[in-house]
């Protein structure tokens, strides 16, 4: 069998799990939960070492970003900011729902450090509370339905 072949075949199998996998519906949390119970896993800690690995890989990149900038700016290279990608519009609630929701979050013990910003110390606009409901629906922090 030739290797164009092989490589064929096996792309055909990657193709077909890939069609099969995601046919299938995505757990819920308590199947997730009861899954790591079952293998005598603590789903708290699991999801804390999937933070931990999130969080460096993000420290690795802003870091390898940083490194890059700093290169360029010592060899005198233009510093050309990257585009941004632009938010889909979406349909915001109300903004009294918009507030309780984000009051109820920092009530939870796992978001007890999230920390607002207010303008003069005082006051938080209503395009700032728009932008942090955004911000944490994008985080999946908070989702779409109302029971969070």
């Amino acid at each position: 069998m030739t290797t164009d072949k092989k490589r064929s075949m096996a792309e055909a199998l990657r193709s077909a799990w890939r069609a099969e996998i995601l046919q299938q519906p995505a757990p819920t949390r308590d199947e997730v939960n009861e899954a790591l119970l079952a293998s005598g896993r603590d789903p708290e800690g699991v999801a804390q070492q999937y933070k931990d690995m999130i969080d460096a890989k993000l420290r690795a990149a802003r870091k390898g970003r940083l490194q890059e900038l700093r290169s360029k700016a010592a060899s005198g290279q233009p510093l050309v900011p990257r585009a941004r990608p632009e938010r889909r519009p979406r349909a915001l609630p109300p903004l009294e729902v918009i507030r309780s929701r984000i009051d109820a979050l920092s009530t939870k013990p796992q978001y007890k450090k999230l920390l607002l910003a207010y303008r003069n110390g005082t006051v938080q606009s209503e395009s700032d509370l728009e932008t942090l409901y955004e911000d944490l629906l994008e985080l999946g922090v908070l989702s779409d339905d109302a029971e969070d």
